[in-house]
């Protein structure tokens, strides 16, 4: 058994505790920047579902890279990339979620006038 057929599953494991500790430091910053704007009187609706959707976005996908660290080290190497696809799509779900939020907040803020 050589060393680089390990390679891979090395590489998964380390991109997936690097990839935990950096939503663990975007959440903390998300949360340190809601903070310090809601203090000084940012009361805008659109940083309100901006930080509500943000902070939520990176507090399921903290909770699913842990998940995804367990598994990796409690189980078989077999189910190393069990949570791997779950964690990808959950991303794109919720990215989108949040810049359809956005919109949705941008579009009932907007006001129309007809220049006829």
């Amino acid at each position: 058994m050589f060393a680089t057929e390990n390679l891979p599953l090395i590489v998964l494991r380390y991109r997936q505790v690097n990839l935990t500790c950096f939503h663990l430091a975007m959440l903390a910053l998300m949360a340190t920047r809601a903070v310090v704007t809601f203090r000084t009187g940012g009361t805008s609706h659109l940083l309100q579902v901006l930080f509500r959707d943000g902070s939520m976005y990176y507090i399921w996908i903290l909770g699913l890279a842990m998940l995804n660290v367990v598994i990796m080290a409690s189980l078989p190497d077999d189910y190393l990339p069990l949570l791997v696809f779950i964690h990808q799509a959950v991303h794109s779900v919720l990215s989108c979620r949040i810049i359809l939020q956005l919109r949705e907040q941008r579009k009932s803020k907007t006001r129309w006038q007809d220049n006829i």
